[in-house]
């Protein structure tokens, strides 16, 4: 086989051994905020702060009785996916910039959630992991893939389908208040790689890198061309006799979406943060007080 399609589970060493829920900081508290009606007009760091605490308050008063570790996991700026294809959402930042008040509105969630970052590691008891030119997926998919124990990840990203294979990995949709479930992983993660990515910017593999930034028309995909495809590429019947393009946007797709595909040097980072994090701050009752939070002060507990 020229291309080997490999979920990775030969090569990774088991080295977190906890039941843990881990949070997709960015995806849940943008999702929570753009489902708000008048979010444009009212949003600061007050709202900001209140919603992001309610999120938390809400997942652990669900979950942390079966999940005893909590991990938010953050976005860091210049993630290494830019390295292999430039365009990597660049759709999402164009669309922004387009509309004034949405462009606005993302810098001061941008802007906030920085702040939040550091409020949380300094005075909350949960894991806070950030890793350079690392994306919360990455940090999500790898320890979960590395948790011998169980996982729950709280996101309504459905690029997460993909871990369902493992039985030990669940994903819970805070917005629709339901468990994401994907009957086939392997060919919903087949069938992702294949048709690309829209909102992050990836064509599908018939279409060139530039195709959304060009709003060029994409080569469509078929159901019948969508199984030849999965045939050919991933149980290697007739390899050789598809175009080279076709095979190096597969490359290109494979990398930026199957999870498994993490640079080792950046899953070693991620597992290092994890495993050194040092949980020293509990200050909750003098954060509280600090930030006026007599709405949440009732349950104060449920945090811990």
């Amino acid at each position: 086989m020229i291309l080997n399609y490999d979920d990775g589970d030969n090569v990774l060493n088991k080295t977190i051994k906890n039941d843990i829920m881990v949070i997709d900081f960015s995806q849940v508290v943008f999702s929570t905020v753009l489902s708000m009606h008048g979010a444009k007009q009212n949003l600061d760091e007050n709202l900001l702060r209140h919603i992001i605490l309610n999120i938390l308050l809400t997942v652990r008063k669900k979950f942390k009785n079966q999940y005893k570790e909590t991990i938010i996991a953050c976005d860091s700026k210049n993630s290494w996916r830019y390295d292999i294809f430039p365009y990597y959402k660049m759709n999402r930042r164009l669309a922004r910039d387009k509309d004034a008040e949405t462009k606005q509105l993302f810098s001061i969630l941008f802007d906030i959630l920085e702040k939040m970052v550091d409020e949380l590691k300094n005075n909350f008891p949960y894991k806070i992991i950030k890793v350079q030119r690392t994306e919360a997926d990455d940090i999500i998919a790898t320890l979960a893939l590395h948790n011998n124990g169980e996982t729950i990840i709280i996101s309504g990203d459905k690029d997460f389908m993909q871990l369902q294979k493992h039985s030990n990995i669940k994903q819970y949709d805070l917005i629709k208040k339901a468990f994401v479930k994907c009957s086939n992983a392997d060919d919903f993660l087949k069938e992702h790689i294949i048709k690309g990515d829209i909102g992050d910017g990836i064509p599908n593999i018939l279409s060139d890198d530039d195709s959304f930034i060009m709003k060029k028309r994409q080569t469509p995909v078929t159901q019948k061309r969508l199984n030849e495809l999965k045939c050919i590429l991933f149980e290697n019947v007739l390899f050789n006799d598809i175009k080279e393009s076709i095979k190096r946007n597969f490359n290109r797709n494979k990398k930026l979406i199957d999870l498994t595909e993490v640079p080792q040097e950046i899953k070693n980072s991620i597992l290092s943060e994890y495993e050194n994090y040092n949980i020293t701050n509990n200050n909750l009752m003098n954060y509280f007080i600090e930030k006026k939070l007599k709405n949440l002060m009732q349950d104060i507990g449920e945090f811990v």
